[in-house]
């Protein structure tokens, strides 16, 4: 792996949950659904990779890589923002990170 396939940049997306620990079984289904779009939209988009999700203190971490931070997010963000179950979810950004 060279040193530009190997330092990516990273969106994740923050979803609280509906209670401090890991969420419900609705959250679980309707993250779900977000989880979903998000994947297929960046891969359609061609500009980044699923990276997996995290559950655990009262939020959901959707994370995604990619070569460029502006890319992922110019996908990401309008499907976040017109999540009607999670009006309260946003966005973060890591540039230059190095995924495990």
């Amino acid at each position: 792996m060279t040193d530009e396939e190997s330092v990516l940049d990273a969106v994740i997306v923050i979803v609280p949950l509906s209670d401090p620990d890991l969420g419900s079984v609705d959250d679980y289904t309707a993250i779900s659904v977000l989880e979903e779009r998000l994947i297929a939209a960046v891969a359609d988009a061609e500009v980044g990779e699923f990276d997996g999700h995290e559950f655990g203190n009262g939020e959901c971490r959707i994370m995604f890589y990619g070569a460029s931070v502006e890319q992922l997010e110019s996908v990401i963000i309008p499907i976040v923002k017109a999540s009607s179950s999670y009006p309260n979810a946003y966005v973060t950004r890591i540039e230059n990170s190095d995924p495990v």
